[in-house]
């Protein structure tokens, strides 16, 4: 049986959480709101503290989908007796990745901004736990 061990990569939520704030920042000036302020690398020891809590929390939301956490290391080990086709443990890691992206955004926002971001997050994981439990098909069937 195949044990899949998944790594969050730090790097890769970093990135998305700097270019949706730098997207947020421009399309704020496009409306001719106040932009808000702009999230840099020069912030990096704040985003790591972040990332870090918001995994904690990905992860404990995930407890009965999964059979080890490393905190530590951001990695998951998916539940014994999964099986994933080719390639869905990367497209899983990645929805996991953005979905952290999206929960950094929430928590360092308020208002309809964090409702914007804690909506896209929840409409991911929905998607994700689905695929992580193995409750129905990866294609689409129709049923008559």
């Amino acid at each position: 049986m195949e044990e899949y061990v998944m790594e969050i990569g730090y790097e890769a939520v970093a990135d998305e959480v700097y270019a949706l704030a730098a997207l947020r920042y421009v399309s704020a000036g496009d409306a001719g709101d106040v932009r808000p302020a702009l999230l840099t690398r020069g912030h990096g020891e704040l985003l790591r503290a972040a990332v870090a809590d918001q995994f904690a929390m990905l992860a404990a939301e995930l407890i009965r989908l999964v059979d080890d956490v490393d905190t530590d290391d951001m990695r998951l080990t998916l539940r014994s007796g999964a099986v994933f086709p080719s390639g869905a443990v990367t497209a899983l890691r990645r929805g996991l990745e953005h979905v952290l992206a999206l929960r950094v955004m929430e928590s360092a926002l308020s208002g309809s901004d964090a409702d914007r971001y804690a909506s896209a997050a929840e409409a991911a994981m929905v998607s994700l736990r689905v695929m992580m439990a193995g409750s129905v098909p990866l294609r689409r069937q129709c049923h008559l």
